[in-house]
């Protein structure tokens, strides 16, 4: 019986390898999470996974053991822009409440390593952590970066309002009726709408140094500004870009520009500016500038909108200098109007038409300078006489711009369609003058429309074939999303796995060397037998999972495939006759041998228990050019295609769709994993290749498998034996931050004759590695807490350079950072394995010790 000392020892075991379990969950999160302590209002964090380390740029010791607002410095070039008022008010309501409090959107300024800040939103739940006693033990923050989000949000927010405000302006300045006018309406609108305190026009001077400011609006506080002016006064830049055509923009002159040139700015109470030039014929004419008083960061939206308004504002200055030139002359307004080939007319303020240019008179065939009421029968189709009188009755009453469809009798003697527009000119006082207007022949438009509208029936049912198609699309990405997540969960079970058999395997095989006993043997075998078997089952789960390094290479898949026969067959049973057809030509694929042998098996497997009354298995490989838009999936290019057919029960559509999902079987329950598919899937996705399967119920299945093609003359390499003689003893210095692995694992080199000295953690090692630089060899762990195999290994060679590493990993994946020069072995490895990459690795090398 247990005494209450064992008791408590053993439940303090099981709480530590709890927590070690929840910390290595919580570790592996890919969303990225912090926890604080519930003290407000400091809120210190008091962990944080790997997530949020890397998507906030910090390291964890920078964040642990700090206030969660100390942790994030304010950006000092926008002050009051970050978030932590907001997150503060969250994380006092989650307290309070003791429930999940959720923030839409914070702006953050993270700090980078490479000084200053990079702008990101987030959006975050703040989620209490409640403990037996009912109080808050902890808050748990969920994060997610929005920024892509929100900028595309806040992209459409101010692209609507400058539309918004682009189309006031234009209807305010369409009134007006000289230039002066319109850009005294242009700013003071586009000042109000900034919330600047200044915007002016001004014209250049011949000499392009010289310039008068027109027109100027203030707001109350601010000075007029209106006024000659030299351009050099206001600096080089101002002379630089203003005369190269570019923007000239200052968010702050005291900073940004010489103090003498900034004076020239300040003496008219500007802080701030952004000034647009006008260029014709390469010659600088005007400028249009918005100011402020104080320092403005200028925002893209800011310099968008301006630069918009500068351009429609000239526009409009043109449009009305030029109707005031026609109207002061008439003889050369006719002069334009027949010049031009378009339909032109013009009317008194009353509505009556007194002048259409030739083109008019010869659309329509009426009697030439005849005006209304003079030959102009039916002149108007008889469906659309009513409409259009009473619009442009409607316009002569209101002043609206007058724009209407309708049919105009040609001089052929058929009604053709145009469009009629027209605008009211006004005087200073506001009063219309005249009207002029357009007529623009849309005939063949309009009978494209009713073409178009004809097709409308083929167009809605092209929509719902789309929408179908759409649906079949969305299908599958949410398939392929599904696997992924899987894939994820199933790499890290498989990495712990490898954890848990490296030390059981380890010490069997030294068990195994240790014992004479047949009936030990005979034990130690079959659980040798079992620990490979789980082997093999975490490699079809790395395989699935695409976790699994892969030793790709130039094979020819004719050898591969014969090397398979033995053991297909074995594995079919003498009632499945198995039809290997080789390709004809000498054709070779890149991929792993071993992991393409074990793949093959398991669809034999498949295919056998898909004929429990016999039958025949079929595989054959061809090359395969694939062209872009393929069923697969595939990269256009050259590939080789092995064929695995069987002639067995099949599928129907429902299993077909779920077979390469992990753990799918259809198999009684303990005589399938439900990988074997799976791992061929992974296979090929990490090979770049691609795998199909077709099937119907009854008439067998066909799995369609593309690698890619290869190239060389690679041979198949078989691992040479080792004899224990030429084990060279070695001082290794073993580095593992899981005990039982380290332990399994000095064991098996202790046991051929190594020195070995252990190590759990990359900051221990370095401590020894320093007292003692003479080890011959590093064995590392990859993934540790704080320094990774990779880390410790450039450390070490920064205390001396060469030294000789070995890399032990259980996801291979992982180890990307490793230098190119340091061998792999994976986890779980027998102790063989182990002696030999050792012996090979040092058999070139001379130890480090002295003799």
């Amino acid at each position: 019986m247990l005494s209450s000392e064992n008791v408590a020892d053993h439940q303090d075991t099981s709480r530590s390898e709890s927590a070690a379990a929840l910390r290595r969950m919580f570790t592996a999160v890919s969303a990225p999470l912090v926890v604080m302590a519930p003290d407000d209002p400091v809120f210190t964090i008091i962990d944080a996974n790997d997530a949020y380390l890397r998507a906030t740029m910090r390291r964890w010791e920078d964040l642990v053991g700090r206030s969660m607002f100390d942790a994030f410095p304010a950006n000092p070039d926008q002050p009051g822009a970050d978030g932590v008022p907001l997150l503060l008010a969250s994380l006092k309501e989650a307290l309070a409440s003791k429930r999940p409090h959720v923030m839409d959107v914070v702006k953050y300024d993270i700090p980078v390593p490479s000084g200053g800040f990079d702008e990101r939103w987030w959006s975050a739940t703040n989620t209490p952590v409640i403990g037996p006693d009912g109080k808050v033990e902890a808050i748990i923050q969920h994060t997610q970066d929005v920024t892509d989000r929100f900028r595309a949000e806040q992209s459409l927010r101010q692209s609507e309002a400058m539309l918004r405000f682009l189309d006031e302006l234009t209807q305010e300045v369409s009134r007006a009726g000289d230039a002066d006018t319109i850009m005294a309406i242009t700013t003071r609108l586009t000042a109000e709408h900034l919330g600047i305190s200044n915007c002016a026009y001004a014209d250049m001077d011949d000499d392009e140094d010289g310039f008068t400011i027109r027109g100027n609006w203030h707001a109350p506080g601010s000075p007029s500004i209106v006024g000659h002016y030299s351009l050099a006064d206001f600096g080089t830049l101002a002379v630089q870009e203003l005369g190269a055509g570019r923007p000239l923009i200052i968010n702050d002159n005291l900073k940004e520009i010489a103090p003498e040139e900034a004076a020239t700015f300040q003496a008219i109470g500007i802080g701030s500016t952004i000034c647009m030039p006008l260029v014709k014929a390469g010659k600088l004419t005007a400028l249009m500038a918005i100011h402020d008083k104080d320092p403005h960061y200028w925002s893209e939206y800011e310099l968008a909108l301006i630069t918009e308004i500068t351009q429609r504002s000239w526009a409009h200055v043109e449009r009305v200098r030029a109707q005031a030139r026609l109207i002061e002359s008439e003889a050369q307004f006719h002069a334009i109007t027949n010049s031009i080939d378009q339909m032109i007319w013009s009317t008194r303020p009353d509505g009556f038409h007194d002048y259409f240019n030739d083109r008019w008179y010869e659309f329509t065939g009426v009697p030439y300078g005849s005006t209304d009421g003079a030959g102009w029968n039916d002149i108007f189709h008889p469906d659309d006489q009513q409409r259009s009188f009473e619009l442009w009755q409607h316009s002569l009453k209101t002043g609206d711009p007058y724009h209407i469809e309708y049919r105009l009798r040609h001089r052929s003697g058929e009604y053709r369609w145009v469009i009629g527009r027209a605008q009211p000119v006004r005087d200073e006082g506001g009063e219309i003058v005249r009207w002029y207007g357009t007529c623009t022949d849309i005939d063949e438009l309009v009978r494209a429309r009713e073409v178009l509208a004809r097709s409308r029936e083929d167009l809605e049912q092209l929509v719902v074939d789309r929408t179908e198609e759409l649906e079949r699309v969305h299908t599958e990405l949410r398939q392929t999303q599904k696997m992924d997540a899987i894939g994820q969960l199933t790499g890290g079970i498989a990495h712990d796995f490898n954890n848990l058999l490296t030390p059981i395997i380890g010490a069997l095989d030294l068990l195994s060397k240790k014992t004479d006993d047949e009936r030990s043997l005979r034990l130690l075998e079959g659980a040798l037998t079992s620990a490979e078997r789980a082997r093999v089952l975490v490699a079809r789960l790395l395989s699935f999972a695409r976790k699994q390094r892969l030793e790709s290479r130039s094979v020819p898949v004719g050898r591969v495939l014969l090397g398979t026969t033995d053991l297909l067959e074995r594995s079919l049973g003498p009632t499945i006759r198995l039809d290997l057809r080789l390709p004809s030509e000498d054709l070779w694929v890149l991929v792993d041998p071993n992991q393409l042998e074990l793949g093959l098996l398991n669809l034999a497997v498949n295919a056998r228990d898909a004929m429990p009354k016999g039958g025949r298995l079929l595989i054959s490989a061809e090359r395969e050019q694939v062209a872009d838009g393929h069923a697969s999936g595939l990269s256009p290019g050259e590939y080789v295609r092995i064929v695995v057919r069987d002639d067995g029960e099949g599928m129907d559509e429902r299993t077909l769709s779920m077979a390469v999902e992990p753990f799918y079987s259809t198999k009684e329950r303990g005589k399938g994993t439900g990988l074997g598919l799976s791992m061929v899937h992974g296979l090929a996705a990490q090979s770049g290749g691609a795998l199909c399967l077709e099937s119907k119920l009854g008439e067998g299945t066909s799995v369609n498998l593309w690698l890619p093609i290869g190239q060389g003359e690679a041979e198949l390499e078989e691992a040479p034996e080792l004899d224990p003689g030429d084990v060279v003893p070695l001082k290794i210095l073993l580095v593992d931050d899981e005990d039982l692995v380290r332990a399994a694992t000095a064991d098996i080199l202790a046991d051929v004759g190594h020195t070995v000295h252990q190590a759990h953690s990359g900051q221990t090692a370095v401590a020894i590695f320093k007292s003692d630089p003479t080890y011959d060899l590093i064995v590392t762990d990859y993934a540790m807490p704080l320094m990774s195999g990779a880390g410790l290994i450039r450390e070490l060679r920064h205390i001396r350079p060469g030294t000789p590493a070995l890399l032990v990993t259980g996801y291979a994946s992982a180890a990307s950072d490793v230098p190119a020069d340091v061998p792999r072995i994976e986890k779980p490895f027998r102790a063989a394995e182990l002696v030999r990459k050792i012996s090979g690795l040092t058999a070139m090398r001379q130890p480090a010790r002295s003799a």
